[in-house]
């Protein structure tokens, strides 16, 4: 019976012949699997293009813990799970979640993205706070890649690229998180301006 889920998101013209018990059913077999079953067999990948379902999909999840939930996203990131996945992305407890959910939940989905929610995870990733106060964020060891992936996925977004990207640069500067890979993107993109190489102090007389 659970293999319903895979086999309407490929038929997706047959929900409509399904009968009210049949549904019923299929409301049921959601509230009754767990995470592993939810992500084995694609139960957010039909409840993206099927809205029947999507509210029970989004209640069963509700019930799991953060680990089951992320690795549910994780399994089919989707843009009716664009909110959690931001949010787990921006409260990440160590520098490995940090690197896995923006790369699994986020990246996937970014093109998807308008103003408000590169905001909140620019924001998110600024003030983290992860363990005993420090950012997992900014001080994971790849997260550089992320954020550069992350940039061009959003170039083509409706949103307000330059002005956001340049306002987390300048913050993350601050900070004193100076990620060469997307400093090279924001100035190919004249985004920001090379910096002037420091003049060589220069003694004309040899002795």
């Amino acid at each position: 019976m659970k293999r319903v889920f895979p086999f309407l998101w490929l038929r997706k013209e047959l929900w409509t012949k399904v009968e009210h018990a049949e549904r019923v059913r299929i409301e049921g077999l959601i509230n009754s699997m767990n995470h592993e079953e939810m992500s084995k067999f694609q139960v957010t990948r039909l409840a993206e293009v099927n809205s029947d379902i999507r509210s029970h999909v989004i209640d069963k999840i509700n019930q799991l813990d953060t680990v089951e939930q992320v690795k549910i996203i994780a399994a089919h990131p989707s843009i009716f799970l664009k909110d959690k996945a931001i949010e787990f992305f921006s409260q990440a407890l160590s520098f490995d979640s940090a690197e896995f959910r923006g790369n699994k939940l986020l990246l996937p989905i970014s093109g998807s993205f308008n103003d408000s929610d590169l905001q909140r995870i620019l924001t998110g990733a600024l003030e983290n706070t992860g363990s005993y106060g420090i950012n997992q964020i900014l001080n994971a060891g790849a997260i550089g890649a992320f954020f550069s992936g992350l940039y061009t996925e959003t170039k083509s977004a409706p949103l307000n690229h330059k002005a956001l990207w340049v306002d987390f640069w300048g913050k993350i500067i601050e900070k004193g998180f100076p990620y060469n890979t997307l400093k090279e993107l924001l100035i190919e993109d004249q985004y920001i301006t090379p910096e002037e190489p420091e003049a060589e102090n220069y003694d004309p007389i040899p002795f």
